[in-house]
């Protein structure tokens, strides 16, 4: 479905703890750490025979934290391309999985230490995280891209229902849905996008990261709803919303 290995491995965490590790790191020399910034972009990997569109948690020089629902095993070697903001085009990285969880909802995916990255790539995947880090702590926001307003028809499945609601934004990692009975903040959801871009229903597995209630809308003036970072998508998924965040980008005269 969409992409995603639908095997199933036991836990493992190379860092021995519960929680999995993007905001520090132990580094592979000297002992010290690595500080990781939160940080939301796309993400195309290679591993185990499969290639995963998903998005990122975390980025540091030395590393990056990938969310995934299945992700690789310990000591697995993984090929990326970093869908950076601000870049026309990905940087590419290979690495190896030092972590992997399967906790559930939150934090499923692993952390991917680099082994093989232009030293002009890294260079700038370090000011981006200082950057990034410091946007973070003055405004509480890992989001990497702008988000463009839209409205298109979105079904979203959980554990308890299937729900039709409409898109009231999106970005290339993830979007907002209006809805009355938005699911709890962490669930792992299944979204259908029905773009209009005339082609079929375009599907990825998400996660919950924003909540609005009724009531709190309500309050604040805002919609009701849910913001959604998409996770294991394929390479069809990823081409379409990169396209249709494009048009949104530069719409036609």
């Amino acid at each position: 479905m969409h992409g995603a290995r639908q095997i199933s491995r036991p836990c493992q965490n190379a860092a021995g703890g519960s929680g999995f590790p993007y905001e520090s790191r132990g580094a592979s020399k000297g002992g010290g750490t690595v500080e990781a910034a939160p940080m939301v972009f796309p993400v195309r990997y290679v591993s185990e025979g499969a290639a995963i569109q998903t998005t990122s948690r975390g980025l540091s020089g030395e590393g990056i934290a990938v969310r995934s629902l299945v992700p690789p095993s310990v000591g697995a070697r993984v090929s990326m391309a970093l869908y950076l903001p601000g870049n026309s085009k990905p940087e590419v990285a290979v690495g190896v999985v030092a972590a992997s969880t399967h906790d559930r909802p939150v934090p499923a995916g692993f952390w991917v230490q680099f082994t093989a990255i232009d030293v002009a790539a890294r260079e700038r995947i370090a000011a981006l995280v200082v950057e990034k880090a410091r946007k973070a702590r003055e405004l509480r926001d890992a989001r990497g891209f702008q988000r463009f307003h839209t409205q298109f028809t979105v079904r979203f499945r959980t554990a308890r229902e299937v729900v039709r609601e409409h898109a009231q934004n999106i970005s290339r990692g993830g979007m907002f849905i209006q809805t009355r009975t938005p699911p709890p903040l962490d669930e792992v959801i299944t979204v259908q996008l029905e773009l209009p871009d005339g082609g079929s229903s375009a599907t990825t597995s998400g996660l919950v990261m924003h909540r609005v209630t009724e009531d709190e809308a309500e309050q604040q003036g805002i919609v009701p709803g849910i913001g959604v970072q998409f996770l294991d998508a394929d390479d069809q998924f990823r081409d379409r919303i990169d396209r249709y965040v494009e048009q949104l980008r530069t719409p036609s005269a």
